[in-house]
């Protein structure tokens, strides 16, 4: 049976063998650019009057959240390309 400081010292050995690690960490920049926004399809205000109102702003909405979504991704690979770590 190991008496107590023999356990206190196999714990304490334990513990302090992890914090001798040494991390290294290699940049890596991956060969890539961003691809160019695409040509989107005009749609005039004639083409729009003939929705009815709800469906106006649920289009309207539509539009807003996948333009905010392309232009954070946008940012994301623009960062990626250059090689800036994301935030969070």
């Amino acid at each position: 049976m190991m008496s107590r400081y023999a356990t206190l010292a196999a714990c304490l050995i334990l513990a302090v063998s992890g914090c001798a690690t040494e991390v290294q960490r290699i940049p890596v920049q991956p060969a890539c650019t961003v691809p160019p926004r695409p040509a989107l399809p005009t749609i005039t205000r004639d083409e729009l009057a003939v929705l009815p109102d709800d469906v106006y702003w649920r289009l309207e909405r539509r539009e807003k959240r996948l333009t905010d979504w392309a232009l954070e991704m946008r940012a994301a690979l623009q960062g990626l390309c250059r090689g800036t770590p994301p935030d969070g």
